[in-house]
């Protein structure tokens, strides 16, 4: 495929997907992407779980989002994680990333973001908007990790991450590793997604859910927050959605 081919799939996949996604909150027409994926001879697996996790986001079914061949891998869910959490998803992605292809990076990097919006997601619904999963739903999704006997230092883990300038997040909220996942994605590893236009947004986004589980004001997420908003103003200047 010639490099003008890829630009142009990527600048479909811009408009039609990543914008989209933005501006409607997960919501996303699957017969675009699959009009899309027509087009590419390559990275099926990765189709079919992006075409997973944009169908069952919008039905808040996190068990079966996480429960793909490369959200396991990236996440590290069939497997003992025995070094920093976090360090272990940006190792996962930069192993997923190396790749030559322009459109391959594109589209691993788009899966490796929807997992990052789905993990904030699952973190927006269970704290603030509802509905709650339900018991057995909420079990499965909260014994994914692979922590046997280790349950109180993830707990350690997460807590001293999202820990911010000697503040600790409200203590009866839930599903904080998810959101350790969603800000090592989203936020931490936004080096790594440069190819996705709306990723700064998505950070704000993340960076604004971190500082609602603060009581008080954080300096250091507003510093992260005005710096994501300088690199998505070239974006965001004229888009329609953003007027």
């Amino acid at each position: 495929m010639s490099a003008t081919r890829e630009k142009e799939i990527i600048l479909n996949f811009r408009n039609n997907i990543e914008y989209t996604l933005f501006n409607k909150d997960g919501v996303v027409n699957i017969k675009v992407l699959e009009q899309i994926e027509s087009c590419v001879s390559e990275q099926r697996e990765i189709f079919d779980e992006i075409k997973t996790i944009l169908r069952f986001l919008p039905d808040g079914d996190y068990q079966t989002i996480f429960n793909g061949t490369f959200a396991k891998c990236i996440l590290g869910l069939d497997i003992e994680i025995k070094s920093d959490y976090g360090s272990f998803i940006k190792e996962q992605i930069s192993k997923q990333l190396s790749t030559d292809s322009i459109i391959d990076c594109y589209i691993r990097q788009l899966h490796i973001l929807l997992l990052g919006i789905a993990c904030l997601q699952l973190v927006v619904q269970q704290n603030w908007l509802g509905p709650p999963l339900k018991n057995d739903e909420k079990h499965n999704v909260s014994n994914c990790f692979q922590f046997e006997g280790k349950e109180e230092a993830l707990k350690k883990q997460v807590s001293e991450y999202l820990r911010k300038d000697g503040e600790d997040v409200y203590v009866l909220a839930e599903f904080l590793e998810y959101l350790l996942i969603a800000r090592t994605i989203l936020v931490d590893s936004r080096y790594l997604l440069g190819n996705l236009k709306t990723q700064p947004l998505w950070e704000m986004r993340c960076i604004l859910v971190h500082q609602q589980l603060l009581e008080d004001l954080s300096p250091s997420l507003k510093a992260e927050a005005m710096s994501a908003l300088q690199r998505s103003e070239y974006f965001c200047t004229g888009f329609q959605f953003c007027q």
